[in-house]
């Protein structure tokens, strides 16, 4: 590969949940049932239309979570009713809930619905129960003078990756429903840390910068398809659910033209042609740098209004499933991620939340080898091997620095 050649790089994280979630709390918390929305077998083009809505509008390091943003629009689901109703489950296309078990402080899916205290007695029984057992969400009374307790939250069940989700809280909200993705996972076998140097990685615009490079060889499966190539790097099994793996694409040609063109067929295409590096028939000599950073999707009200979730965000919401009293809408729409991957494995989260208002109150045979350096921007996926749901979806367009390296 031109090391030197201009190239767009997709560094795709996707961390994609298909069994859904039986959250066991450990060292004597209650065990709660959380289902969560998850995919079929083959990965739902819910994930699809979220990806291409972010890559459209970005051109630096990102990371999305549509397992993350599908949780909390399922929830939101659950009480709107008519026109409202009917174009998220247009967008949603028919997630299916399912369960996996958390991870204590190793995977974690967690759900909850704030409601203000001046507004609870509008709020209908019916829905609430609904996400307490259907979800395991935890149901919160709070006065909404500070997002104080909400970002404590969401501290904690992201195991501290990500401090915040709301800047403010308006005490004219209603309630917030929120939903939390995190995961801390060791790979099957670890990069070996002296082996980290120092490579050249070049960047979209032709620049190049030093990179922390990881190399290893033949721990890994090879795919490749008529557009691009790849890895897949198994983590640690904690429980029988968590099957989890990660996956690293190196397109041909344009990373950005390939992520806007990323699809279940290419998906599989990707997935059906694996290939064990063993070093017998096959050896994979790779390198893949490390990387660390945060993303906030600025513009995900927008585009999930122009995916067709339009109503709820205005005068022709229809929220009556939540309160028969209120004229509730969607107000606010917050989605984040952060990731790190480094020599002993990943650790990624994501939460959203969405804030709702009420109008009234404010309007081979042969051995071969093969060499791979991810030494441009790539693509990165986490996901579910059993059910190739995808967790998160990434892109690398600039690594961590050598000079940053610990």
């Amino acid at each position: 590969m031109n090391k030197k050649r201009l190239i767009i790089i997709l560094s795709s994280i996707v961390l994609t949940l298909a069994v859904i979630l039986l959250c066991i709390h450990f060292l004597g918390e209650r065990q709660t049932i959380v289902q969560v929305i998850a995919g079929k077998e083959s990965n739902n083009e819910f994930d699809y239309k979220i990806i291409h809505k972010v890559n459209e509008s970005s051109d630096s390091n990102y990371l999305v979570s549509p397992l993350s943003i599908g949780y909390a629009f399922s929830m939101l689901n659950e009480g709107a009713r008519g026109n409202s109703k009917k174009q998220i489950d247009e967008v949603l296309d028919s997630y299916q809930l399912l369960r996996v078990n958390n991870v204590k402080d190793r995977i974690g899916i967690a759900n909850a619905l704030f409601i203000n205290n001046k507004d609870k007695k509008f709020i209908n029984k019916y829905y609430i129960n609904k996400l307490d057992k259907e979800y395991g969400a935890e149901i919160i009374f709070d006065k909404f003078n500070s997002p104080k307790n909400v970002n404590e939250w969401v501290n904690k069940k992201t195991f501290k990756m990500i401090p915040s989700a709301l800047n403010t809280l308006d005490p004219s909200v209603v309630l917030v429903l929120v939903n939390t993705v995190a995961v801390n996972l060791e790979w099957e076998k670890e990069f070996n840390k002296e082996n980290t140097h120092s490579q050249v990685f070049t960047k979209v615009n032709g620049t190049t910068i030093e990179s922390a490079m990881m190399r290893s060889s033949n721990d890994v499966k090879y795919i490749k398809s008529d557009k691009a190539q790849g890895i897949i790097k198994n983590y640690k099994t904690y429980d029988d659910s968590s099957d989890l793996e990660y996956i690293a694409i190196l397109p041909e040609g344009d990373i950005k033209e390939y992520v806007n063109n990323f699809d279940n067929k290419e998906y599989e295409k990707l997935l059906n042609s694996q290939r064990n590096g063993d070093g017998e028939q096959l050896t994979v000599n790779y390198q893949l740098p490390k990387y660390n950073y945060d993303f906030k999707y600025e513009n995900i009200k927008k585009d999930l209004y122009d995916l067709g979730i339009k109503d709820v965000f205005g005068t022709d919401s229809n929220l009556k499933g939540i309160s028969d009293e209120l004229n509730l809408y969607v107000d606010e729409v917050v989605h984040k991620t952060h990731i790190e991957v480094e020599e002993k494995g990943t650790k990624a989260a994501a939460v959203t939340a969405i804030t709702v208002k009420n109008f009234s109150a404010a309007v081979d045979k042969d051995h071969e080898v093969i060499n791979i350096d991810f030494d441009k921007p790539f693509v990165y996926i986490i996901r579910d091997r059993k059910y190739k749901n995808i967790w998160f979806f990434g892109v690398v367009y600039e690594p961590m620095k050598w000079e940053n390296n610990n």
